[in-house]
Formats: C-alpha cells, sequence, structure tokens
C-alpha cells in the first residue's frame, strides 16, 4: 500500500511545466498583475496622513495640548466618523439612506479633482458607468422600482449631458485625438452595459423599470458612436505627425487590453445563456486582434488616421467584452442557484425567440 503511495508522489514529482505553459502562466500573472494594482483603501491613506501631520505637530510640542483641549478632540472624533460615513456611502444604492451623500458629496468632491476638460469627460464618463451599475444590481436583486430607476436615469442624463458639455471645450481641429478617444471609450461601456440590462429585463426582472433605461443607453451610445466617428474623420484628414504619436499611443493600449484578455480568456468560467450564444458566434477578442492586425498595416504605411481609427475599434471590442463579461458575473452572483436555473431558461427562450424573430 506505501509503496503504491511512494510510486504515484514520485510520478508525481517529476510533472514539469513546459516552457509553453511557463510563458502562458507569466504572461496571464503579469496582465492580471497590471489590470489589478494593489491599491491601500482610502481608509489607510488617510490614517497614513494623519500619522504624518501628528508627527509634525508633535515635533512642535502641539499635540499635548491637543489632547487635553476637549473640543478640539471633538472635532477629531467626528471628523472620522464622517470620513468612515464617506467611506460606507460608496457602496449605497439609490434608495438607500447613504445614496445622497455619494452623489451629493462623495462625487462632487472627487469631481473636483479632474481639472481639464479630457478629464472632467472621463469622470462624467465613469459616472454614467457607476449609474449603470446601480441599476444592474438593483435589477438583479427585483429591487429596481420605478422611483429607483428614475433616479438613476436623471443621474445618467446628468453624467452624458455633462459629459457633452466638457467635449466641447475641446476644438476639433486641436483636440480631435481626445474627443475620439473619450467618445469612443463611452460608446464601449454605454454598449456593453446595454447588453446586459437587456439579459436582465429577459429574465423579467423588474421588467418595466429597466426597459426605459435599456432605451435611453441604447440612443445615448449610437450619439456616442456618431461623435466618435465624426472626430475619426478629421484624425484621417489630419494625418499629421501628432496624428503618428496618437497611433502609437493607442497601439499600445489595444495590446495591452488585448493581452489582458487573451490571458483571462484561460480562466474557467461558468457559462450562462448569453455566454453559449457567444461561444456559437464570432470571438469578439479574435475580432479585436484582426482589427488590431488592420491598424499595425496602415501605421507601417503611413496611414496614421486609419491606424488610429483601428486601434480604437480593437480597444472597444475589448473593452466592450470586458465590461459586459464582468457586469454579467456580479448579475449571476446576486441569483441563488434555484434563480439562477430559472431565469437561464429564461434567457434561453428569449434569445430562441429573438433569433426567430430575426429570421422572420
Amino acid at each position: 500500500m506505501n509503496e503504491s503511495f511512494e510510486h504515484f508522489f514520485n510520478a508525481l514529482r517529476k510533472i514539469r511545466l513546459s516552457g509553453r505553459e511557463r510563458t502562458h502562466m507569466r504572461n496571464f500573472l503579469v496582465a492580471f498583475i497590471s489590470e489589478h494594482p494593489v491599491k491601500q483603501s482610502f481608509l489607510v491613506r488617510v490614517a497614513k496622513r494623519f500619522e504624518s501631520f501628528f508627527a509634525y505637530l508633535e515635533s512642535w510640542n502641539i499635540t499635548s495640548e491637543i489632547a487635553i483641549h476637549p473640543v478640539l478632540a471633538s472635532f477629531a472624533l467626528v471628523f472620522f466618523v464622517s470620513i468612515g460615513t464617506s467611506f460606507a456611502a460608496e457602496r449605497a444604492l439609490p434608495g438607500e439612506a447613504l445614496y445622497a451623500l455619494k452623489t451629493r458629496v462623495n462625487e462632487p468632491v472627487q469631481g473636483a479633482l479632474a481639472l481639464s476638460p479630457v478629464s472632467r469627460a472621463e469622470w462624467n464618463a465613469s459616472l454614467a458607468t457607476r449609474r449603470l451599475e446601480e441599476i444592474e444590481e438593483l435589477a438583479a436583486s427585483g429591487k429596481a422600482t420605478p422611483e429607483n430607476a428614475s433616479i438613476v436615469a436623471s443621474g445618467l442624463l446628468a453624467a452624458t449631458t455633462q459629459f457633452d458639455e466638457n467635449v466641447s471645450l475641446l476644438q476639433e481641429n486641436e483636440h480631435s485625438t481626445e474627443i475620439a478617444d473619450a467618445q469612443s471609450n463611452l460608446e464601449a461601456s454605454l454598449h456593453a452595459h446595454e447588453r446586459v440590462l437587456t439579459e436582465i429585463s429577459q429574465s423579467s426582472l423588474s421588467l418595466s423599470s429597466v426597459l426605459p433605461i435599456v432605451s435611453m443607453v441604447r440612443d445615448r451610445a449610437e450619439g456616442a458612436s456618431r461623435a466618435r466617428e465624426s472626430a475619426e474623420s478629421i484624425v484621417i484628414q489630419q494625418n499629421d505627425d501628432n496624428t503618428r504619436v496618437a497611433a502609437i499611443r493607442q497601439r499600445k493600449k489595444a495590446r495591452g487590453r488585448l493581452d489582458s484578455a487573451r490571458a483571462l480568456a484561460v480562466q474557467p468560467v461558468v457559462r450562462t445563456a448569453a455566454l453559449m450564444a457567444q461561444a456559437t458566434s464570432t470571438d469578439p477578442i479574435e475580432d479585436a486582434e484582426t482589427t488590431f492586425e488592420k491598424g499595425d498595416s496602415d501605421l507601417k504605411k503611413g496611414h496614421f488616421g486609419e491606424a488610429f481609427g483601428a486601434f480604437q475599434a480593437s480597444i472597444r471590442t475589448t473593452d466592450e467584452n470586458q465590461t459586459h463579461s464582468s457586469a454579467e458575473h456580479k448579475f449571476r452572483q446576486s441569483l441563488t442557484p434555484s434563480d439562477s436555473e430559472e431565469k437561464l431558461k429564461i434567457n434561453l427562450q428569449g434569445d430562441s425567440s429573438g433569433k426567430n424573430t430575426h429570421e422572420d
């Protein structure tokens, strides 16, 4: 008996990864680390700032006066409690007590750090994504009431309106690449969340509340697509050295997205109706790779504007696929096993009826 176990373990000890497997694992780890950098929590960073502050006070022998002053001690207590409440509000959803603190205090303070029109537009796009993630979480848990959906719709409209205002501050002839980039990122995010919301609505979760937002997101995504195409047409006409630099920058970004997508694609996933439907259609990562190769070809030919557009298209494809997969994963996690089985059946029926309608 012992000899058989020893023989078994000796065989296991001789197993080694091939060079290709080691390279694949290393690439996966590098891609994962680059996509998920270690970042200390907000409270830890605040605590360290205060440690430095109090060390400074101690060097001037001021800390003893603070310790015996009740007013200053009370102020410090209120301040730290406020910081904790503000941090907790980050996960609040419409209809919850801390949601007003999140949208009326936290987000304006964070947005104040965006100084340029480009950075402000990026912040507005991230706010639009936040609102969509909120309605997805509410809908997936069956809590998307008309009142909550109305709050999300108002927030989404405000974020996209401010996005347009900040983009309009950029002069198209001088900042056409920045405009195209901002519109492309927003377009990818909106398309991805439109797909998720559509799938949620097909599962009959808060259908009446979700559908108006789906329509709103679809319209806004089409508007971003038109604005992006307009900006890219200007980039193609310019085709100067600035365009070349922008194309090279987008190439680096697109290559990084593809490498990360390739690495993440090897992880085992639970297959849902959407993923099974995707498996029978064209692989979006393959599409992104093909578009990337076209961009490389255009770049070598000196067609910098076309290369810029191709790299942007590759980024959009990978970003949309990753955003959709991530949001769908959160949606699956919010369901119980019995719910998942039932909603998967509904999704399959919805996909089947949709295909039949399309064929008709």
